[in-house]
């Protein structure tokens, strides 16, 4: 997947988290066909409960079909997860929300070709929220 768009969508999450009063930045973990996943830094809490808290971030992408709302778009559905670590050892996790974002096929297409350049800061007029994060 592009990772153009990729660091778009998250900017936008990391912004929205910090709404939500979470300030954490995302680094992209892996890479693989239409999936990406990115883990956030230690969330710093007081007092210190855990080890260390950080945010999972689940990237797909998928083209829209005819029984969607949105027409000849590309999704890109995010899902939030906390994980935190115990100080004995062990994980664990829970839900923390989803988004939805889309990109018109044309341009799309076209920014994955190099057909159209696009610099990283305009990379936003492309790409448009179809569901904020929920939690």
């Amino acid at each position: 997947m592009e990772i153009k768009f990729i660091q778009a969508l998250l900017g936008n999450v990391e912004v929205s988290l910090t709404k939500l009063g979470i300030r954490t930045k995302f680094k992209i973990t892996s890479n693989i066909g239409d999936t990406v996943k990115a883990v956030s830094e230690d969330i710093p809490m007081v007092p210190q409960l855990f080890e260390n808290l950080t945010i999972e971030a689940k990237i797909t992408a998928k083209r829209a079909d005819e029984k969607s709302k949105y027409k000849d778009v590309t999704m890109f559905y995010i899902s939030l997860d906390y994980i935190w670590y115990g100080f004995n050892g062990g994980e664990n996790g829970m839900r923390l929300g989803s988004a939805e974002y889309f990109i018109s096929n044309k341009y799309y297409d076209k920014i994955v070709k190099n057909e159209l350049e696009v610099g990283d800061e305009e990379i936003y007029l492309f790409i448009h929220r179809a569901k904020g994060i929920e939690i």
